[in-house]
């Protein structure tokens, strides 16, 4: 989607090697937050697939804060 944005509404007042800048941490934060998530439930022995059934009810890790952070 940020890259249909900018190729219709592009933002010259950010330069190029910004969004480098900006956008690598931002997909390496979501990055770690998932392998944390899945961890966590793994960790739980419950499922990861919200589709399957649930064991645990997990209230560790990142669903300290988000209900659902995956």
């Amino acid at each position: 989607m940020g890259l249909l944005l900018q190729h219709f509404i592009p933002l010259p007042w950010l330069p190029g090697a910004w969004t480098n800048w900006i956008g690598f941490p931002l997909g390496a934060a979501a990055g770690a937050l998932a392998i944390w998530g899945a961890l966590t439930l793994r960790a739980a022995r419950t499922a990861i697939n919200p589709y399957q059934p649930t064991t645990t009810i997990v209230q560790t890790g990142p669903y300290r804060f988000s209900r659902n952070p995956l």
